[in-house]
């Protein structure tokens, strides 16, 4: 999961304890600045399919695109 968001421009900002946190810097309609910020859970080798959904919310990444970037 971490390196499929690294290849969509995501970076690693910080990690803590076994969450880590990722940013993409963007910029909106307008041109101001802005940032897609995600944290994803290094618990387990796998990620429950809830917790999947929520990553990809956070970082406003449809299935396709992230299978894509597998």
């Amino acid at each position: 999961m971490v390196a499929a968001l690294k290849r969509l421009g995501f970076e690693e900002v910080r990690q803590k304890g076994s969450h880590l946190v990722l940013r993409r810097t963007t910029t909106n309609a307008d041109g101001t600045p802005a940032a897609d910020i995600c944290v994803v859970p290094l618990h387990r080798r796998d990620l429950a399919v809830g917790t999947l959904a929520s990553v990809l919310r956070q970082a406003g990444v449809d299935a396709d695109t992230l299978l894509k970037a597998l």
